[in-house]
């Protein structure tokens, strides 16, 4: 009997305790900068939402040890000083077995070195461990190679702000039509910090599509963007509810 009650109570534990590493409560500034993220997920569904083995893409930042996504903003994760870092990222909506709508987050969970890391990331039911699981590669970006880069598309354009004036800015980008998506730069005038983010094409239109940056300073953005014609004009709103705005012609 009392082996039984030992058994249960070893089970009990088992299933209260997480499957994601905790960084300790001091986080650490050893790992700021932009990390890139390929990750991929069994083939599988969760609820109607279905997992693929193709390769994710995606752009963290660290700054002050505090995780941040560039379409999210800061505060959803740490990194320690050992380099454990585990963040939740909100995902979208799925539809579940009943036809109700749910929630899903993306977790990332992963020991990072100074430029490299290996861990897992996880489709997970909103606030829960329940998911498609599968495995993460971490590679830290060099900003300063990342503004030197020869991208194959590099233009001016106006860039505006919130109530401030409209400036020129300098974007830089692989081609827009030509593929499904890329990492891109928008150096900004004077001393202000580049943008570094990530543009993606919509499942309706090659002409449009969402994108998000991190513009330092745990300062994010994130919206639209039309191409229409030879025009390009991107508008999103910033971390502090400023409205975010670059155009041009390509």
């Amino acid at each position: 009997m009392y082996r039984l009650l030992i058994l249960l109570f070893s089970l009990a534990l088992a299933g209260c305790m997480s499957q994601f590493q905790q960084p300790s409560d001091q986080p650490s500034e050893r790992y700021d900068g932009i990390w890139e993220v390929k990750f991929t997920f069994p083939l599988g569904q969760l609820g109607r939402f279905d997992c693929t083995k193709d390769e994710w893409y995606a752009l963290i930042f660290v700054e002050d040890g505090v995780v941040g996504l560039p379409a999210v903003g800061p505060f959803l994760g740490r990194v320690d000083p050992d380099g454990k870092l585990l963040a939740r990222f909100p995902a979208g909506e799925y539809t579940t077995i009943y036809l109700s709508k749910g929630v899903v987050d993306l977790v990332f969970d992963a020991v990072l070195e100074e430029y490299a890391g290996e861990g897992k990331a996880m489709l997970a039911l909103h606030d829960t461990e329940q998911g498609c699981i599968g495995s993460a590669h971490y590679r830290r970006l060099d900003t300063k190679a990342l503004l030197k880069r020869p991208y194959a598309l590099e233009k001016t354009m106006t860039y505006r702000r919130g109530p401030y004036r409209t400036e020129s800015a300098i974007f830089k980008s692989m081609p827009i039509l030509s593929n499904h998506g890329s990492d891109f730069v928008l150096e900004l005038p004077f001393s202000l910090p580049p943008c570094y983010g990530f543009w993606s094409k919509s499942a309706e239109s090659d002409k449009k599509g969402r994108w998000s940056a991190y513009c330092g300073r745990q300062v994010t953005a994130s919206g639209t963007w039309l191409y229409d014609g030879d025009r390009f004009e991107a508008q999103g709103i910033d971390s502090y509810g400023n409205n975010t705005v670059f155009s041009g012609r390509l």
